[in-house]
């Protein structure tokens, strides 16, 4: 059975949390605010994004930038089918050469 958590009292300096009409835990708002939050996904400014990593690790980011600056340009993902067709191609190409590399690597470990 799912229980109601609900915040009953709510000051500028605590919460106080209720379950079941029974007082479970005070948070302070410092407390509250050391914490780092699930949702909090900023990141500074030096720090590259991990999506580009990870295409810039299969050799394919050439032509990822040149899907983003045709989408930029023509706000159309149809008028790029060109630029997809050939980032597809180049992934597709990666991920089948990465499976090749770990059958062998999987094949020499279980000799």
């Amino acid at each position: 059975m799912f229980r109601k958590v609900k915040v009953v009292k709510w000051t500028a300096q605590r919460d106080d949390i209720y379950v079941s009409n029974r007082k479970v835990r005070t948070a302070n708002r410092a407390q509250m605010a050391s914490y780092p939050t699930p949702h909090d996904r900023t990141r500074s400014e030096d720090e590259d994004d991990p999506v580009d990593q990870m295409i810039s690790k299969t050799g394919c980011a050439k032509l990822h930038y040149e899907v983003q600056e045709c989408m930029a340009e023509h706000q159309d993902w149809r008028k790029c089918q060109l630029q997809v067709q050939n980032f597809k191609d180049c992934m597709m190409a990666f991920q089948n050469a990465r499976k090749e590399q770990l059958k062998k690597q999987f094949a020499s470990e279980t000799l």
